[in-house]
């Protein structure tokens, strides 16, 4: 075929990233302590630390490349880079990027996982009501 152009099938699609700022931020959980207990916010979090127990906010839950979480998550949007063990559910979304380790189970209306994200666990989707 004469000026036919190749395309190809398979197009690497990159996960939506959201540049975060820690200065945007309320409530960030600083790489240098221990945390247990149960954090409860109206804001976005970041979670660069060891931590234990529950998470619960209205709004995002970051977990960095460093943190090591043993805890449930609940938020509007969960972003993992970093190890988390127990169940996430996300109002809207999960993110597993690509150094993401979850252990656990998710439920949410939708999941994008980067290549090389290691998920254990069960996912619930529920149907989406329009």
């Amino acid at each position: 075929m004469k000026g036919s152009k190749k395309t190809s099938k398979h197009k690497k699609e990159e996960l939506p990233v959201k540049t975060i700022s820690e200065t945007e931020l309320a409530t960030v959980l600083s790489g240098d302590i221990d945390f247990s207990g149960d954090l409860i916010s109206q804001e976005p979090v970041l979670i660069k630390c060891k931590f234990s127990g529950s998470v619960h906010s209205d709004m995002e839950v970051y977990v960095s490349k460093k943190a090591f979480l043993k805890a449930k998550v609940y938020a509007k949007k969960i972003s993992i880079h970093g190890h988390l063990e127990g169940d996430v559910n996300a109002k809207d979304i999960v993110e597993l990027f690509s150094t993401a380790v979850l252990k656990g189970n998710i439920s949410t209306c939708q999941l994008i996982t980067q290549r090389g994200a290691c998920f254990t666990g069960k996912c619930q989707m529920p149907e989406v009501q329009e």
